[in-house]
């Protein structure tokens, strides 16, 4: 399986430009076959994998469960971890 990780900010709005241009990449990973991999929560993390998604493709989301947060509707597959650095290392190994 090929996987690309990207890390992005939950605090980017939907009507931003940084999110319209995280969804046309990940839009083009998905449509070709690239699996991506991100944070799995809001913001850039939700526009790579509804991007992903909607080329009909996978998109995996890391996500910290303490964090007592809900993913994004997009992901593919969610991975739970129990810590930050677990989460980035777990999202750089995907990769």
């Amino acid at each position: 399986m090929n996987v690309v990780t990207i890390f992005g900010s939950a605090l980017s709005q939907k009507e931003s430009p940084e999110y319209a241009q995280a969804y046309k990449i990940g839009y083009l990973f998905g449509s070709n076959g690239i699996t991506v991999c991100s944070g799995g929560y809001q913001g850039i993390m939700e526009a790579v994998s509804k991007g992903a998604k909607d080329a009909g493709g996978n998109a995996i989301g890391v996500v910290v469960d303490l964090f007592n947060r809900v993913p994004n509707p997009y992901l593919s597959e969610v991975i739970e971890t129990r810590s930050l650095f677990e989460r980035i290392q777990k999202m750089i190994d995907l990769a």
